[in-house]
């Protein structure tokens, strides 16, 4: 319903303050509904990366003589993940090399 009402209000085309003023709503209601998802969406898949990193340790531990070490990938996306979910703002960057999979976590 927020998307419907959103693609309507990119389409008006008006000097009237009261109908712009509507459809800037209708286009800030759209945003503030699919934001949460995408929020949703990366704590998911930082959660199972994490996931991952730990099952991998643990295998390491029990399969092969020197356990591997793999916090130095496991404490970065831990603090991405609790700034993800205690963090008030509605907006967020991903800042990085070539090839580290910003686009991925998107």
């Amino acid at each position: 319903e927020a998307a419907a009402a959103a693609e309507r209000a990119e389409a008006v085309v008006s000097s009237d303050p009261e109908v712009l003023a509507d459809a800037e709503e209708a286009l800030l209601a759209a945003d503030e509904t699919q934001l949460p998802d995408l929020k949703d969406d990366l704590e998911t898949s930082l959660k199972d990366t994490i996931s991952t990193i730990s099952e991998t340790e643990r295998w390491s531990k029990e399969n092969i003589p020197e356990k591997l070490d793999l916090s130095s990938y496991s404490e970065p996306l831990e603090g991405y993940r609790r700034r993800l979910v205690d963090g008030a703002g509605l907006d967020a960057v991903c800042l990085g090399d070539n090839g580290v999979g910003k686009s991925t976590l998107v």
